[in-house]
């Protein structure tokens, strides 16, 4: 559509319409703001389409508007610039559904809505609003800190022997210790992916993990995590073998997410470049969705993590599920991989796991996450009721 031949509010049809999301990194919601009227206009002044707050943002920053049936973008002389999927607007851009928008250092991301969207987006009173992107910039900026001086502490959860209580490993988990940013790992990496950090933090919880473990002489076997994308990469497994090799003493085990997604044969050269290395694997979450089961038989893991939701209230389960996770069970033990019950949180839970057959168990029964040397003191043997 030409860029002057514009459609009152309420005719526009849903294919003509495109919407700015941004995430609240407080809140973690998904914000939509439909950019219409056109020309849309983003800056600091009052009155435009877009108003956000913020020095680095000029009063007259950008405009959006469709030119020859696309939607376009332009800097208006912008002081801290105007970029597309973080290369410089210095010229219009044709835009297109999905690709990342920063005014300066505010970030957005394009899409054309759905027809529901359209429909229940179209509203006069979202027309014009004014944002608040303090916390935005600086998460993203005490994130920046947090990653130069790695500002983050590791906490170790003990995995025991259901038999005698025993602690036979230490899952790392990652937390965050910088000054105003969250400490839940999850909250860091949400705000990691909005500055393509999450790699660089998952790295710098995974240091601290073996800092940790040397300092304590650490010499039961280490669980640690990897960001999905992290498996993909090439240099990943070759640093993940020149840690292993520092730490001869230490037995690392890493933990493949339910997240990471490849084909079988790369899955095989995985497993075959971890042992090499030295370094055990385990299938975490195993059964959040029963998607390992070809993964299982066909590159079989060290250990195998049932998800905590088949763990919970197992005890009160009907006996087909339980029939189900103790035929999984079985065939996971066939196949040469221990078992951890993950998420145990009762006895009842535990003693259903070990009629299940499952040998290894993890969860808040045994220990919170907490310091390396508490993990390792903590010992429940389990007993079954008299009677």
């Amino acid at each position: 559509m030409p860029p002057s031949a514009k459609r009152p509010r309420g005719t526009r049809v849903p294919d003509d319409l495109w919407l700015l999301e941004y995430v609240d990194l407080e809140s973690r919601r998904l914000t939509r703001i439909p950019i219409d009227p056109l020309p849309f206009r983003v800056g600091r002044a009052p009155g435009l389409e877009l108003s956000l707050k913020g020095p680095e943002v000029s009063s007259a920053h950008a405009q959006l508007d469709l030119e020859g049936g696309a939607l376009s973008l332009r800097d208006l002389g912008s002081t801290n610039g105007t970029f597309v999927n973080r290369k410089p607007v210095r010229d219009p851009v044709r835009l297109a559904d999905g690709d990342i928008l920063h005014f300066a250092s505010q970030e957005f991301r394009v899409r054309r809505a759905s027809e529901i969207e359209a429909i229940q987006i179209a509203s006069p009173a979202t027309t014009r609003v004014s944002l608040d992107f303090t916390d935005l910039l600086s998460s993203a900026d005490g994130l920046a800190r947090l990653l130069e001086s790695e500002a983050v502490i590791s906490a170790f959860q003990p995995i025991v022997r259901f038999e005698d209580g025993v602690v036979v490993a230490v899952e790392a988990l990652g937390r965050g210790a910088q000054p105003g940013l969250p400490r839940e790992p999850a909250r860091l990496f949400a705000i990691a992916k909005q500055v393509n950090a999450e790699l660089e933090l998952a790295a710098a919880f995974r240091r601290r993990a073996l800092a940790a473990a040397r300092g304590a002489h650490l010499e039961l076997p280490l669980f640690l995590n990897a960001h999905p994308d992290e498996l993909a990469a090439e240099p990943f497994i070759e640093e993940l073998a020149r840690l292993a090799a520092e730490t001869p003493r230490l037995t690392l085990v890493l933990e493949i997410s339910e997240h990471f997604a490849a084909p079988i044969d790369r899955l095989k050269e995985l497993a075959g470049r971890l042992r090499a290395a030295g370094i055990g694997f385990a299938y975490d979450d195993f059964g959040a969705g029963l998607a390992r089961i070809e993964e299982m038989a066909e590159a079989p893991a060290d250990f195998l993590k049932l998800d905590a939701g088949l763990v919970r209230r197992i005890d009160a389960a009907p006996p087909a599920k339980r029939r189900l996770i103790g035929a999984l069970v079985a065939a996971a033990r066939e196949l040469g991989m221990e078992v951890i019950a993950e998420g145990v949180e009762t006895g009842g839970e535990a003693l259903a796991c070990i009629d299940l057959g499952a040998r290894l168990a993890q969860g808040f029964f045994y220990g919170q996450p907490g310091a390396l040397l508490e993990a390792l003191r903590r010992r429940r043997p389990i007993e079954r009721p008299c009677g």
